[in-house]
């Protein structure tokens, strides 16, 4: 990661903490959840449950991660990068249009989020409030088109100086 605010570098390490944290804690409950499941037959009750609320959490937290590091896959069918003139402009345009989506991905799941929070939507097993979780993915979301728009402008976020290309 580039030399950055602090404020930015501090939320980046927390988050990519929190992450880490989720992405070990969903390892160990699975083989904890499978060896219970084979070895005595008796899995743990809403684990199944904590699995697809947390990959949820897991990969909508990790988008913004993987947006600020530019690490995202990229396939350059047309190669851009040997024209200077050009590839400044491909670059703003992918990351305008980036956003757009982001935001309105952002968007829609924050309009799922007041629909769960209107009637209270609760997990079926373990009664997780669900308008939280959509909550924390469109903040994700949103955070992430957000990154895209600060890479769209040359300076000090900008992405046009590393483009990882497959």
């Amino acid at each position: 990661m580039k030399k950055t605010h602090w404020l930015l570098r501090t939320f980046h390490n927390y988050l990519s903490f929190i992450m880490a944290s989720l992405i070990f804690i969903m390892m160990i409950g699975g083989l904890v959840d499978i060896s219970f499941r084979y070895l005595i037959n008796k899995p743990i009750p809403g684990m199944s449950e904590l699995m697809a609320l947390g990959l949820g959490i897991l990969v909508y937290g990790s988008l913004p991660l993987v947006t600020a590091n530019n690490e995202h896959i990229t396939v350059d069918l047309i190669s851009w990068n040997k024209n200077r003139y050009v590839a400044p402009v491909v670059s703003f345009l992918v990351n305008v249009v980036s956003s757009l989506m982001l935001f309105t991905i952002s968007w829609s799941i924050a309009q799922v989020a007041m629909d769960f929070a209107s009637y209270g939507a609760r997990s079926s097993f373990l009664e997780i409030n669900l308008s939280m979780i959509a909550w924390v993915m469109s903040a994700m979301a949103f955070m992430c088109g957000l990154i895209f728009i600060a890479k769209s402008f040359p300076g000090k976020y900008s992405n046009q100086d590393k483009e990882k290309t497959l």
